[in-house]
Protein backbone atom coordinates (compact mmCIF):
# COMPACT_ATOMS: atom_id res chain seq x y z
CA UNK A 1 0.00 0.00 0.00
CA UNK A 2 1.37 3.35 -0.67
CA UNK A 3 1.43 5.79 1.82
CA UNK A 4 1.75 9.37 1.80
CA UNK A 5 4.58 9.98 4.54
CA UNK A 6 4.64 14.66 3.06
CA UNK A 7 2.22 16.15 0.97
CA UNK A 8 3.40 17.74 -1.79
CA UNK A 9 3.60 22.29 -1.36
CA UNK A 10 2.27 24.27 -4.21
CA UNK A 11 3.07 28.04 -4.71
CA UNK A 12 0.13 30.36 -3.32
CA UNK A 13 0.54 32.45 -6.48
CA UNK A 14 0.88 30.39 -9.69
CA UNK A 15 -0.05 26.93 -8.36
CA UNK A 16 3.13 25.08 -9.40
CA UNK A 17 4.34 22.26 -7.32
CA UNK A 18 7.67 23.96 -4.92
CA UNK A 19 7.78 20.70 -2.97
CA UNK A 20 7.46 17.33 -4.31
CA UNK A 21 5.19 14.47 -1.99
CA UNK A 22 7.06 12.21 -0.35
CA UNK A 23 5.93 8.67 0.19
CA UNK A 24 6.66 4.92 1.11
CA UNK A 25 5.28 1.54 0.28
CA UNK A 26 3.82 -0.58 3.07
CA UNK A 27 2.78 -4.55 3.20
CA UNK A 28 -0.97 -5.19 3.06
CA UNK A 29 -0.78 -7.67 5.35
CA UNK A 30 1.68 -6.99 8.17
CA UNK A 31 2.07 -3.33 7.34
CA UNK A 32 5.73 -3.61 7.53
CA UNK A 33 7.81 -0.69 5.37
CA UNK A 34 9.08 -2.38 1.93
CA UNK A 35 10.41 0.46 0.75
CA UNK A 36 10.37 4.42 0.41
CA UNK A 37 9.97 6.67 -2.59
CA UNK A 38 10.18 4.52 -5.10
CA UNK A 39 7.75 4.56 -8.00
CA UNK A 40 7.97 0.87 -8.80
CA UNK A 41 7.75 -1.55 -4.97
CA UNK A 42 9.15 -4.69 -7.02
CA UNK A 43 12.47 -3.27 -7.46
CA UNK A 44 12.88 -3.94 -3.65
CA UNK A 45 11.05 -7.23 -3.44
CA UNK A 46 7.77 -6.45 -3.20
CA UNK A 47 5.14 -9.29 -4.79
CA UNK A 48 1.58 -7.96 -6.29
CA UNK A 49 -1.00 -9.08 -6.26
CA UNK A 50 -4.29 -8.23 -7.98
CA UNK A 51 -7.65 -9.28 -7.20
CA UNK A 52 -10.35 -9.58 -9.79
CA UNK A 53 -14.04 -8.87 -8.73
CA UNK A 54 -17.10 -10.51 -10.21
CA UNK A 55 -19.63 -7.43 -10.10
CA UNK A 56 -19.42 -4.09 -8.19
CA UNK A 57 -22.47 -2.41 -7.54
CA UNK A 58 -22.41 -0.26 -10.65
CA UNK A 59 -22.58 -3.92 -11.86
CA UNK A 60 -19.07 -3.46 -13.58
CA UNK A 61 -15.89 -5.56 -12.68
CA UNK A 62 -13.31 -3.93 -10.80
CA UNK A 63 -9.75 -4.47 -9.62
CA UNK A 64 -7.79 -3.76 -6.61
CA UNK A 65 -3.77 -4.57 -6.16
CA UNK A 66 -2.13 -5.33 -3.07
CA UNK A 67 1.50 -5.19 -2.53
CA UNK A 68 2.94 -8.05 -0.33
CA UNK A 69 6.93 -8.12 1.38
CA UNK A 70 6.82 -11.94 1.03
CA UNK A 71 5.08 -14.99 0.30
CA UNK A 72 3.66 -15.91 3.90
CA UNK A 73 1.88 -12.77 3.99
CA UNK A 74 0.59 -12.98 0.48
CA UNK A 75 -0.57 -16.61 1.85
CA UNK A 76 -2.00 -14.86 5.06
CA UNK A 77 -3.48 -12.66 3.19
CA UNK A 78 -5.20 -13.74 0.32
CA UNK A 79 -6.78 -16.05 3.94
CA UNK A 80 -7.68 -13.64 6.07
CA UNK A 81 -8.04 -10.46 4.13
CA UNK A 82 -11.75 -9.32 4.24
CA UNK A 83 -12.41 -8.42 0.16
CA UNK A 84 -14.88 -5.67 -0.59
CA UNK A 85 -16.80 -7.59 -3.38
CA UNK A 86 -17.14 -11.32 -4.23
CA UNK A 87 -13.76 -12.33 -6.08
CA UNK A 88 -13.74 -13.46 -9.29
CA UNK A 89 -10.15 -14.44 -9.69
CA UNK A 90 -6.44 -13.39 -7.92
CA UNK A 91 -3.78 -12.43 -10.45
CA UNK A 92 -1.06 -14.39 -8.03
CA UNK A 93 2.95 -12.07 -7.65
CA UNK A 94 5.20 -13.55 -10.35
CA UNK A 95 7.93 -16.19 -9.41
CA UNK A 96 11.22 -14.04 -10.42
CA UNK A 97 14.55 -14.23 -9.55
CA UNK A 98 17.31 -10.48 -10.13
CA UNK A 99 21.22 -11.54 -10.38
CA UNK A 100 21.62 -12.29 -6.99
CA UNK A 101 19.27 -14.94 -6.65
CA UNK A 102 18.84 -18.27 -7.97
CA UNK A 103 15.16 -19.22 -9.34
CA UNK A 104 15.12 -22.05 -7.49
CA UNK A 105 15.76 -20.94 -4.05
CA UNK A 106 12.79 -18.18 -5.30
CA UNK A 107 10.48 -21.97 -6.18
CA UNK A 108 11.36 -23.07 -2.64
CA UNK A 109 9.95 -20.70 -1.02
CA UNK A 110 6.92 -20.47 -2.48
CA UNK A 111 6.18 -24.39 -2.39
CA UNK A 112 7.59 -24.40 1.44
CA UNK A 113 4.54 -21.39 2.09
CA UNK A 114 2.16 -23.42 0.29
CA UNK A 115 2.49 -26.83 1.81
CA UNK A 116 4.84 -28.29 -0.73
CA UNK A 117 8.15 -28.76 1.19
CA UNK A 118 10.17 -30.62 -1.42
CA UNK A 119 9.62 -29.93 -4.78
CA UNK A 120 11.54 -31.85 -7.37
CA UNK A 121 12.92 -28.87 -9.13
CA UNK A 122 15.39 -29.66 -12.25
Amino acid sequence: MRKIIKRRKLCKHCGAVTKAEKFAWFCDNCKKLICDESINPKEHGALQLTVFYKHTPSGHSDADRFDLCSWKCVKAFLLNHKFKWAVWFVDLPYIEANNSEKFEDKLKVFFREFGMDNPSVR
